[in-house]
């Protein structure tokens, strides 16, 4: 018995790396899970980014694990291709029990020499994704777990902006920004 048995996980920004891992220790855990991830390049972003490969490599390592997956492309600043992620995956999983807000962009260089797309970009992407994520999937959560108690459907960041770890500038502001702190 896995402590995530009959649950149904979604994960942004699930096709490789840190994303990836989420959605294979849920699976050990007994959830079925969907994950979206953009799969593709953003123009601004001097490394290189998930691809379709990726995305398809985790759907086939869940799927290893005895579990159902749902992987999806999609780019978590449009909020039309996550509702539609969204949506594709409750029809096919029946709802959503957990939502990790995994994804996420960096700059690489001091934010004195970004220019105005990289740092929109690296916002949209990390502060306004994140936060426009967290409520989508709320909709599709059992009820007793759409109460805000802190242990459904939640967005919540990770510790970055308390000082858990050390960032470059525009990192550390928009997890600020998720945990509302200045």
């Amino acid at each position: 018995m896995g402590r995530f048995d009959g649950k149904v996980v979604f994960v942004t920004g699930g096709a490789r790396g840190q994303g990836r891992q989420h959605a294979l220790a849920f699976a050990e855990e007994g959830a079925d899970i969907a994950f979206c991830d953009i799969a593709s390049q953003v123009e601004t972003v001097p490394y290189k980014m998930s691809t379709e490969d990726q995305l398809e490599e985790t759907v086939r390592l869940v799927e290893d694990l005895d579990r159902r997956c749902v992987g999806l492309k999609a780019d978590c600043r449009d909020t039309r291709q996550v509702n539609e992620a969204v949506e594709t995956a409750v029809a096919e999983l029946g709802r959503i029990d957990v939502l990790l807000a995994n994804h996420g962009i960096l700059s690489l260089g001091p934010v004195v020499e970004m220019s105005d797309e990289q740092w929109n970009d690296v916002l949209d992407t990390d502060l306004t994704g994140v936060q426009g994520d967290a409520g989508r999937p709320a909709a599709h959560a059992p009820p007793e777990l759409r109460a805000d108690r802190g242990d459904g459907v939640d967005g919540r960041p990770h510790r970055a902006a308390d000082g858990g770890a050390l960032l470059r500038g525009q990192v550390g502001r928009d997890r600020a920004g998720q945990v509302g702190r200045p």
